[in-house]
């Protein structure tokens, strides 16, 4: 968690002999340099992903509970090797904006 986090950075900080009254270690900093990790990450996944010759394209709907009386239509699409049974690629997983089977090709159309 980002709490766990911002805990483990100051103690380490502070082991290090850093005075944290004088430096900015919060949870909105610990949240904006994952979010920032997992973009670099993402890039470098699609960059360096390469189609296999024969695949098979899947996808399929979930409604998941966001929050309390919220619910959210997603649609998992992944790619597999036909030739390769471990290969396995997830594209994506948006949010359609009903569960219709015309909404779910949409999205499925779009991460494509």
């Amino acid at each position: 968690s980002f709490t766990q986090r911002t805990r483990l950075a100051a103690s380490v900080a502070n082991a290090l002999g850093v005075d944290i009254d004088k430096t900015n270690i919060n949870r909105t900093s610990a949240w904006e340099l994952s979010q920032k990790k997992r973009v670099t990450m993402v890039e470098s996944i699609k960059e360096k992903f390469q189609c296999p010759e024969l695949a098979v394209l899947h996808w399929d709907g979930k409604i998941l509970a966001v929050k309390r009386n919220l619910e959210s239509n997603r649609v998992a699409v992944y790619i597999s090797g036909v030739d390769s049974v471990r290969y396995k690629k997830l594209l994506g997983a948006p949010e359609t904006k009903d569960g219709t089977g015309l909404a779910e090709a949409e999205v499925v159309q779009k991460v494509m």
